[in-house]
């Protein structure tokens, strides 16, 4: 999936994203979520591993990960550790990179929240925003247009690929401490 030489970004400010989730990470978030049962979970945790392999298939692939979601206590520190050292494991990759934004930078276009620039090799860039329960797809190239300066401000932002890694090898110290 790509056009322009642009890779497909993805920004996730407050949880892992979904492609690099492991199981018990999906089970920790969805299982907490009132109204969703244990056997609707599971066909949950089933749908997002097998979406995983999409990672394989693209050319280039980019998370732009705030770090609040690397701090939040999705399940207990045993779950974060291991979702923690997954991320690492996708993150080395050679057609996946993670980039952290940190804290405390002010307001910045990624704290409104997670959307997906997908860009394709024949058909036009579109944007999927995403909502608590749902998302939306935005194919104005005005709004992929402004999406696009956004992922390109938090680039900016982000910490670089060796930087992120060892930041995240920093929290990880923190929670098996």
């Amino acid at each position: 999936m790509r056009t322009h030489g642009d890779p497909s970004v993805r920004r996730e400010p407050l949880l892992i994203p979904g492609l690099f989730q492991t199981g018990d990470y999906v089970r920790a978030c969805l299982g907490r979520q009132k109204g969703i049962s244990k056997d609707d979970v599971e066909v949950a945790v089933l749908i997002r591993m097998a979406r995983r392999d999409v990672l394989s298939r693209v050319e280039q692939f980019t998370a732009i990960i705030g770090e609040a979601a690397l701090r939040q206590n999705i399940g207990d520190s045993a779950i974060m550790v291991d979702q923690l050292h997954h991320l690492l494991a996708v993150g080395r990759r050679r057609n996946i990179a993670v980039r952290i934004v940190p804290r405390g930078l002010g307001f910045h276009a990624g704290l409104h929240g997670c959307f997906v620039l997908l860009d394709y090799e024949s058909l036009p860039s579109i944007v999927h925003v995403e909502e608590f329960r749902g998302g939306a797809y935005l194919y104005g190239e005005a709004d992929v247009a402004a999406y696009r300066v956004a992922t390109k401000q938090l680039a900016e932002l982000a910490l670089g690929e060796q930087e992120s890694v060892e930041f995240i090898q920093g929290v990880l110290a923190e929670l098996e401490a």
